[in-house]
């Protein structure tokens, strides 16, 4: 059997109107509109990188403005986490009504599923206990995120106030299906209650300072090593070099044989982004996932291809 596994980035999101870098950055600049030194950075920078700079200029100073305007961008993202949660939350996941057509039963196929993403929308919906197609598939008994323990809930009717904190040993259970989140999560807090969130310029660095952190990424570089490894793409712009490293890494070494890409700017983006990548064998899937599953035979047939 090939060993399958899925990547997604925010243009997976995106087919639930979750927010690209490019609209966190606006959506940033509209609540910090009457901070003027911010909103230069916004301005100049992507949101990334502008808080990137705010960090670094706590960290240099300390002084209590450095401190506050860190304060404020850090309440303005959690600020946009929170609204897209909410909007989640509100939303139907699946695109269509025919059980052979539903995204959830598809996910369940993936031996491991990886994302980008620190949104909340596949812990809001697809490992739901009322998530049929993943809690009666004969593989799984559930899903899991990997060293991760469930606080306290603290909301019953508000499931985006969920939050999960790192717990060792790490280490996954064979019969949950494992749902790994590359950069941490809008839901996931340190010891200390701080958010656990790798964003800006150094994030191989970020990574390596927290162990949750560096144990996962391990394990998308150990499943990408895997014999015949099939790997689906989903909303990812190849924008990321640590990530790309790992690919190529893999495809090298004759592990990663196939990427399965669902990407609407086709594969070109690859060589764009990691002209390294562009020799590893490419199936395009050129139209949304939504409209995939919803009434497009053609590019539902591409994406299921993955397992055969």
């Amino acid at each position: 059997m090939p060993n399958a596994i899925l990547l997604l980035a925010a243009g997976f999101s995106k087919n639930w109107n979750g927010l690209i870098a490019s609209e966190v950055t606006n959506d940033l600049m509209a609540q910090l509109q009457n901070d003027a030194n911010l909103l230069a950075l916004l301005h100049r920078l992507n949101f990334e990188d502008a808080l990137a700079q705010v960090q670094s200029d706590y960290l240099h100073s300390r002084t209590a403005e450095t401190e506050a305007r860190l304060t404020a961008f850090q309440a303005a993202l959690s600020g946009t986490f929170d609204r897209m949660n909410r909007s989640f939350q509100a939303q139907q996941f699946e695109f269509a009504n025919a059980v052979a057509r539903s995204l959830g039963r598809f996910l369940t196929g993936f031996d491991a599923i990886f994302t980008l993403n620190q949104d909340l929308l596949l812990e809001l919906h697809y490992h739901r206990r009322e998530n049929v197609a993943l809690w009666h598939n004969t593989r799984w008994i559930g899903a899991e995120m990997p060293g991760l323990r469930p606080l306290p809930v603290t909301d019953h009717f508000d499931r985006t106030s969920n939050k999960w904190r790192p717990q060792e040993p790490f280490q996954p259970n064979a019969r949950m299906q494992p749902y790994y989140k590359l950069h941490g999560s809008s839901g996931w807090l340190t010891d200390d209650g701080q958010p656990l969130l790798v964003i800006g310029r150094d994030k191989p660095g970020t990574i390596a300072q927290h162990p949750i952190l560096h144990w996962t990424y391990q394990q998308f570089e150990g499943y990408l090593h895997r014999d015949d490894t099939r790997l689906m793409v989903i909303g990812y712009g190849f924008g990321d070099e640590h990530i790309n490293k790992s690919l190529v890494d893999a495809y090298q070494e004759g592990k990663l044989k196939v990427i399965y890409l669902v990407q609407p700017s086709r594969k070109a983006i690859i060589s764009d982004k990691c002209s390294a990548l562009s020799k590893v064998p490419c199936i395009e899937c050129t139209v949304p996932i939504s409209a995939a599953f919803k009434d497009h035979d053609m590019a539902f047939d591409q994406i299921r291809r993955i397992f055969r």
